[in-house]
């Protein structure tokens, strides 16, 4: 076929914008804009957070369930048993070690599960309405909600779905997250820590939700780095509409990475009308380094996300710098071996339901010349909602080798993915994804993938309750999970995902879960037979005085009973002692403690466990 090439240039909210077509594919790429800082955000220099929230529980308009896809559902095949034995697995599952429930202050609808850790394992987990800080003892040094960080943004409109990641070349955050809900008010707004300490100075910037001034708002946010950018990408919608009927096209932003650190003007671009023979491509997923970030380069990953029934994805490459003129955006099709597909809504108990969305592509990371992603799916056995993963090697992008991972009785969604290996164990990962059926209760999985072989499934938190935050059958399950590679750790991860709970009130609703997750190949680094404790009780709290815990310690152990501070520091070190399986009563005085807000910890070698203390 002989190769077809048009250059169209027009212009838009002041970008130049240059078209190229090339054979099947077209995309219309900006001149480089500056974006200035829009303020410099400390959270603890945040006096007032109100955490104001709105919690739709019951919309008016159905046109959500007329929707495109509620259609697409509703035509799909009716769930049914298979018994089928399960493959036995010849790798070890992954082992699970602290894990604590995060973002309690604040409970969103839906999660928007996202984390970050840093090399020196402070932690940034996010939800749709909160941000919280901890230390690396997993004791939480600030909580702030979305609304409060934007406080000088001046921007009163909802913020929600907030992503979060560590780059471990720069030592840094970066958080992106979304304002308003039409193309008046739509904002993205991007902020680049200072330092390695998240409850630190970030030097934020607000892009355009609507930047090709045609009335389109932003919307499903997506980051990734490579060695000098940050590359967002967005959802354009149109007003007045939800996002599954009112889609208008995806779009990309390269952003230089040093001028966010340094808090100077952001050289941005943006790449827009992404095509394949026609069609504007949806939801357009970034791909972040396994082991460290990618190069000069970034891949771009696409698929037929509202397909019933399909093979096909699309593999893209933009393959240098914003600022290089040899810098082009390649994209081609690539099937897979087997067909994925819209998923279901998933079974919870008492006949209520899980929203899967579609059978978009989730998370990627790329790693030894190939990419491994990961995303919602039906499976073809059984029509339960499951979740798909795939491997694309570089060498030959028009194939991919794809798994719909079975199960007989659970139903899983969000998937996220995260590299585990090194060169002692290159070809490994972890995936983490939420799971629940008609008689288990919402919760959080995980399993290992070692060359092309898939760990039994490891439960990561068991819910307590099925999930009701809205009115109806139909309920909202996150729309993301977050994982992430402790970069200077090999083989351990961190988690967040989604968990049913009652709160104080015995009301329903879907919390988050944190987890530190080892991959079996560097589990001898630690004991595989991890010491759990569970609190029981705790009082008084606030307290002025004396102070008692009761606890079940299921295995016995040497535990350190310790005071830290807010920043993480150790206050005292109480007590260390051996504390046998069962129950155990610990006290003592906290007269010598100053008024304010401590913590504490218990921990072995094999576990390690927090309490909050108010002092009065």
């Amino acid at each position: 076929m002989n190769k077809k090439f048009c250059i169209l240039v027009t212009f838009f909210f002041g970008l130049f914008q240059i078209s190229f077509c090339q054979n099947d594919f077209n995309y219309k790429v900006s001149t480089i804009q500056i974006i200035p800082r829009a303020a410099i955000v400390n959270p603890k220099n945040v006096k007032e957070d109100w955490y104001a929230k709105l919690q739709i529980l019951d919309k008016a308009n159905p046109e959500m369930y007329r929707s495109e896809l509620q259609k697409i559902k509703s035509g799909l095949p009716p769930k049914k048993l298979v018994s089928y034995a399960a493959p036995v697995s010849t790798i070890s599952q992954p082992v699970k070690k602290t894990g604590f429930e995060g973002n309690r202050f604040n409970n969103s609808v839906p999660n928007d599960n996202d984390l970050a850790i840093s090399n020196n394992s402070k932690i940034v987990s996010v939800i749709n309405s909160t941000i919280n800080f901890y230390a690396p003892d997993s004791s939480l040094l600030d909580t702030i909600s979305l609304q409060g960080f934007a406080t000088d943004l001046k921007l009163p409109e909802g913020k929600y779905d907030p992503r979060v990641l560590y780059d471990p070349l720069s030592d840094r955050f970066i958080m992106a997250f979304l304002n308003g809900f039409d193309d008046s008010s739509s904002y993205a707004i991007v902020a680049f820590s200072k330092t390695n300490d998240p409850t630190g100075d970030w030097n934020v910037y607000k892009l355009s939700g609507n930047p090709l001034q045609d009335t389109s708002w932003s919307d499903f946010p997506i980051i990734a780095i490579n060695e000098h950018e940050l590359f967002l990408t967005l959802n354009l919608l149109k007003n007045d509409v939800n996002w599954k009927v009112g889609f208008k096209q995806s779009i990309i932003w390269q952003i230089d990475l040093n001028s966010g650190y340094s808090g100077s003007a952001i050289k941005t671009k943006l790449y827009s009308d992404v095509q394949y023979k026609g069609v504007r491509l949806r939801n357009l997923c970034p791909v972040q380094g396994g082991s460290k970030p990618i190069n000069s380069n970034m891949y771009i990953l696409s698929n037929k996300n509202f397909a019933i029934n399909t093979d096909t994805f699309f593999f893209g490459e933009i393959t240098g710098k914003m600022d290089d003129t040899a810098t082009k955006f390649k994209l081609q099709p690539s099937f897979s071996d087997i067909h994925y597909g819209v998923p279901p809504s998933a079974d919870q108990p008492k006949q209520f339901l899980s929203e899967t969305n579609d059978a978009r592509i989730l998370d990627a990371y790329f790693e030894n010349g190939a990419i491994y992603m990961v995303g919602n799916t039906i499976n073809f056995d059984n029509n339960f909602a499951t979740i798909f993963h795939g491997k694309l090697n570089i060498s030959n992008p028009g194939s991919i080798k794809l798994t719909v991972l079975q199960n007989a009785s659970l139903e899983f969604g969000y998937p996220s993915i995260a590299y585990t290996g090194s060169t002692q164990s290159p070809d490994e990962s972890i995936i983490l994804f939420d799971h629940t059926s008609s008689t288990v209760f919402p919760g959080i999985s995980c399993m290992f993938y070692k060359n092309g072989e898939y760990s039994d499934i490891l439960r990561l938190k068991e819910g307590t309750t099925h999930v009701v935050v809205q009115s109806g059958k139909l309920q909202r399950w996150g729309d993301y999970t977050g994982l992430q590679r402790k970069y200077n750790e090999n083989g351990v991860v961190w988690g967040s995902g989604y968990f049913g709970k009652y709160d104080t009130l015995k009301r329903r609703l879907n919390a988050t879960w944190l987890s530190r997750i080892i991959s079996p190949t560097y589990v001898s680094i630690e004991d595989k037979n991890p010491v759990s404790v569970n609190f029981v009780k705790a009082y008084p709290n606030p307290l002025k005085k004396d102070f008692t815990l009761e606890f079940d310690c299921r295995n016995t152990g040497i535990f350190e009973f310790a005071i830290y501070n807010e920043t993480g520091k150790q206050v005292k070190l109480l007590l260390k002692s051996l504390v046998y399986a069962g129950k155990n009563l610990f006290s003592f005085n906290t007269q010598p403690l100053s008024m304010g807000t401590y913590y504490l910890v218990i921990k072995s070698n094999k576990e390690k466990l927090t309490q909050k203390l108010v002092i009065q």
